[in-house]
């Protein structure tokens, strides 16, 4: 008796396991908040970061109170990589180090800021960055920048 209720069970999970096509379940990716670079070689991270429209202009900005960045965008922000340097219009970008009391603005020589994603509607604003700075003859490597900002 057992045994046809055993087969009669493996009958009918085959019946209904067969042929049925389970659609896999797609995570959506999760975007962690941060806003992160190396500098010459080191690794940095902003305590506080933000994008905002300043009187019709685009910021994004990072700061750990010893180093800051801000990109002022000319225009609307929009997905694409953008060119930095001395000669580029579109973007006014610098790069400040506090020291001993002392602001030194270091300007941004050449280098890339990419928007990769930016969700107006859900607020995500994703991108990564390096460059090279300048201040007085001394250059400053940015590498591996990298940032997600939510809720903006």
């Amino acid at each position: 008796m057992k045994f046809i209720r055993f087969f009669i069970f493996a009958i009918v999970l085959l019946n209904f396991s067969c042929g049925k096509e389970v659609d896999p379940v797609v995570e959506e990716e999760v975007l962690v908040p941060v806003f992160q670079m190396e500098i010459d070689g080191k690794k940095w991270e902003a305590r506080d970061f933000y994008y905002k429209i300043d009187n019709g202009v685009p910021r994004i900005f990072g700061s750990d109170n010893i180093y800051t960045l801000h990109w002022e965008i000319d225009g609307a922000l929009k997905m694409k990589s953008y060119t930095l340097g001395k000669s580029e219009n579109e973007l006014i970008t610098s790069f400040y180090l506090f020291s001993g009391g002392k602001t030194y603005v270091y300007l941004i020589s050449s280098g890339t800021l990419k928007i990769d994603k930016f969700d107006t509607v859900n607020k995500i604003l994703t991108g990564t960055y390096s460059f090279t700075a300048q201040f007085e003859g001394k250059d400053l490597k940015v590498t591996n920048g990298k940032f997600v900002i939510k809720n903006f």
